[in-house]
């Protein structure tokens, strides 16, 4: 008889993820993994944009995040490797500056090889400065590759907000699990993110 089949371990926002988003629930091994052509599936405009929303992030909401992604990167250092950390800021600078979408999704996939899966250590302090950061934010039950994931999400440029939305559409389109839930955590941390995510079945 040979030996079952190991499971993915399920963070303890999984369930909610598959919850928030819907193609996720039961269908995750169906779904097609990250490949050099996967965005020209997508169309160019976001479900529900109109003229009236912003071209882009505004000032407040763009300092914010850099705050957050200061904030993720502190966190990371106490329990990634060094030479890990320096791939992850490589790649989320890289993404910064407007990093093609061949490197965005692979390194999104990758992040795990890199960072390992185990809960991220935070004290009350962490978990007080992210609430001032965003009082929406609690990252208490995150994992270290969900919030390496996140930051490279809080990479990505939001100056042309149909590319950025476009972006989010194709990640959560190819998402297995932990990116799926690593895509529900960040959402209160970014913008536009109800133009381009769903919110129930």
């Amino acid at each position: 008889m040979s030996a079952p089949t190991p499971t993915l371990p399920r963070s303890p926002a999984a369930s909610s993820a598959a919850a928030f988003l819907p193609q996720h629930a039961g269908v995750l091994k169906d779904r097609p993994r990250h490949d050099s052509a996967a965005s020209n599936r997508w169309t160019a405009s976001a479900p529900g944009s109109d003229a009236s929303s912003p071209a882009s992030a505004s000032p407040d909401t763009v300092a914010g995040t850099v705050a957050t992604r200061d904030c993720l990167k502190r966190w990371l250092k106490k329990q990634v490797r060094a030479a890990d950390v320096r791939w992850l800021t490589s790649i989320a600078a890289s993404i910064a500056n407007g990093a093609r979408d061949a490197r965005v999704l692979p390194a999104f996939t990758n992040v795990p090889k890199r960072t390992g899966t185990a809960p991220l250590d935070l004290g009350a302090s962490d978990l007080s400065h992210a609430r001032s950061l965003n009082p929406d934010w609690d990252p208490s039950d995150w994992t270290v590759d969900q919030a390496a994931r996140v930051l490279i999400l809080l990479s990505l440029p939001t100056d042309d907000r149909t590319d950025y939305l476009r972006r989010l559409r194709l990640l959560h389109r190819t998402a297995d699990e932990r990116e799926a839930v690593a895509l529900h955590s960040a959402r209160p941390l970014l913008p536009f993110v109800d133009d381009a995510l769903p919110t129930s079945r």
